[in-house]
């Protein structure tokens, strides 16, 4: 008896691949720049230390506002002075009407752990929301006064600094999104992530995009992001595609796709994205793959995959 064809997606959307995406692409600080030099005021883009901009680990601010944090945190400070800055990045994907009172829970608990790290007087904090849905525009106002009950009360008697910059993928056309700098694919992924559909026909109408994309840092996740979207029978016709692209890389894609499927089939929907990292990378440890190769096909760092190794 043949067996029905199995459509469901690698990943359940529930789990979040485009956050897991995201992260990837934004871990990468020169990404991070393009991204930020793009979507920055001018004046303050202009008056950033560039060369100081680093991952911030506010480990505690996170744990203690889980469903509050920030997805990327960094510092820098000013070119003349001294003053921190505090770019922060959120992604979205879904709308909510309260995103700016949710962003600002989460500076004023930033705000107040720097204050304990010894300084005395509190950080620029920039907010960027990168949003990618479904929906198009972003439906809601970013504006804080427009979170009250009275929004006009509020913006006369709670005036308020709170600023967000949202970036809405939707809006964007890729021709634009492809110029900016290492930052574009990370964009132009999520933005036809979230759009649905399928990825097949896209990759094989854009070979420069997919042999750009496997030059960035963040190459191997984006072909797992786009088989996470797709079902079984297309996700095996845009691996093939992919290595027909770039033959150079055909065994490392199709060995990284295969990892992916089998291991994420059986373990991706039930446990979610981190859950099913984890049970690939145990996989390649006992084929006793090159640590280098598995956190570069799973995303996972080497400290992780060492600790997989000591633990397996």
């Amino acid at each position: 008896m043949a067996m029905e064809p199995n459509n469901k997606p690698l990943y359940s959307v529930a789990h979040q691949p485009h956050d897991a995406l995201f992260k990837k692409g934004m871990t990468d600080i020169e990404v991070a720049q393009d991204l930020l030099q793009k979507y920055l005021p001018h004046d303050l883009r202009t008056t950033l230390d560039w060369t100081t901009l680093r991952h911030t680990n506010k480990s505690s601010v996170k744990d203690h506002l889980a469903q509050i944090h920030a997805d990327m945190a960094y510092q820098c400070t000013l070119q003349h002075s001294r003053a921190h800055v505090y770019p922060l990045v959120e992604h979205q994907s879904t709308p909510d009407k309260l995103l700016p009172f949710r962003v600002i829970q989460y500076d004023l608990a930033l705000m107040g752990q720097h204050l304990g790290e010894g300084y005395i007087q509190l950080p620029i904090i920039a907010n960027i929301c990168v949003y990618a849905g479904k929906q198009t525009p972003y439906p809601y106002s970013i504006d804080l006064h427009d979170c009250f009950e009275d929004p006009a009360l509020a913006k006369k008697h709670m005036p308020g600094l709170f600023k967000l910059i949202l970036v809405d993928l939707t809006t964007v056309s890729e021709a634009e999104l492809a110029q900016h700098g290492r930052a574009d694919l990370l964009q132009i992924l999520l933005k036809r992530g979230a759009q649905g559909g399928s990825f097949l026909s896209w990759v094989r109408s854009n070979p420069d995009m997919i042999l750009k994309l496997l030059d960035r840092s963040y190459g191997i996740s984006g072909v797992h992001y786009m088989l996470s979207l797709e079902d079984q029978d297309k996700g095996q016709e845009l691996l093939k595609a992919i290595a027909a692209i770039v033959p150079k890389k055909k065994e490392e894609i199709m060995t990284a796709g295969q990892y992916l499927w089998n291991e994420g089939m059986e373990h991706g929907i039930e446990l979610g994205v981190e859950d099913s990292k984890l049970a690939i990378a145990r996989t390649m440890l006992q084929d006793n793959l090159p640590r280098e190769q598995i956190s570069k096909w799973t995303g996972l760092d080497l400290g992780r995959i060492d600790t997989l190794r000591t633990t397996s």
